[in-house]
């Protein structure tokens, strides 16, 4: 763990190549991760994979903002409210482990109650293996555009797969904190709506990392990326197969695990997967 309620501790998980990116650091000293007028990271949307009225999102870029626009609804077998998922994963992360938050600025139109922020691909021994990744709840400021800052103290690797909520915290047990090896390069950043219906428009300008070790001072190197046209991938309608056989060949109980499994495969049913690519340029 990371030591008295600290991230940054061992070097549990999954082996994580990292291969190293030259931090973008800003004059305040925050470290970039993202910015949507300049995006450096491919982002799709990924929504709940399981019959009936499952939930829809879409994710684009407009006016130099990351719009993630969508739905939360019941899932149909579970009586229970599903997720939507603005997700980027498999691109170059910087070392943030010298760092002690996470800081989006953005924006909702309107309330709502059930977002959270996830990174990495840690998993938890004895977790079911469709339960990955740190994750923490933040509110949004609504009408207004400002920074929510997220210390990595309040991100947990033990959370609620059907609700997204946090289950033993971090400050109240180490071992929960995000390690080292995560820190150093999260591989998966995503921003979700889960575990309360309601519908969903958030406006993200930018994800940092924020009082970060190091970085005062430090003259700011900026990285060119060239944006490529968006292009929309839809799957085919109908149940997922995965659920499908689970209800052949198991009933409830197991298309139970098969829907939460396919919220971490970003499986969808009849749902359109949008993504936004960019390929990133030389550092100058």
């Amino acid at each position: 763990g990371g030591g008295n309620g600290q991230p940054g501790g061992g070097e549990g998980g999954e082996h994580q190549s990292h291969s190293y990116v030259a931090p973008v650091v800003l004059a305040n000293g925050d470290i970039r991760i993202e910015t949507f007028s300049n995006p450096q990271h491919t982002w799709t949307s990924l929504n709940d994979p399981v019959m009936g009225g499952s939930s829809t999102s879409t994710v684009m870029v407009k006016d130099d903002a990351g719009v993630f626009d969508g739905e939360v609804v019941d899932v149909s077998f579970l009586s229970a409210p599903g997720f939507i998922k603005m997700e980027t994963k498999g691109g170059r992360f910087p070392d943030v482990s010298k760092c002690k938050a996470l800081k989006l600025n953005l924006m909702s139109s309107e309330p709502y109650d059930g977002f959270h922020a996830t990174f990495g691909t840690h998993h938890l021994e004895g977790a079911p293996t469709y339960v990955k990744g740190y994750k923490a709840p933040f509110s949004a400021p609504v009408g207004k555009t400002s920074d929510v800052v997220i210390p990595f103290t309040e991100f947990s690797d033990s959370w609620d797969p059907k609700t997204g909520d946090i289950i033993v915290k971090c400050v109240d047990d180490s071992s929960h904190c995000p390690d080292h090896r995560t820190l150093r390069d999260f591989t998966i950043l995503s921003v979700m709506g889960e575990g309360v219906d309601g519908k969903v428009h958030l406006e993200v300008n930018s994800i940092d990392a924020t009082d970060c070790e190091g970085t005062g001072g430090e003259q700011q190197q900026s990285v060119m990326v060239t944006a490529v046209e968006t292009s929309t991938v839809s799957s085919e309608g109908g149940t997922s197969p995965l659920v499908w056989a689970a209800f052949a060949f198991g009933g409830v109980g197991v298309a139970f695990g098969a829907y939460f499994a396919g919220k971490l495969k970003g499986i969808s049913s009849g749902n359109s997967q949008q993504m936004i690519q960019v390929k990133s340029g030389d550092v100058v």
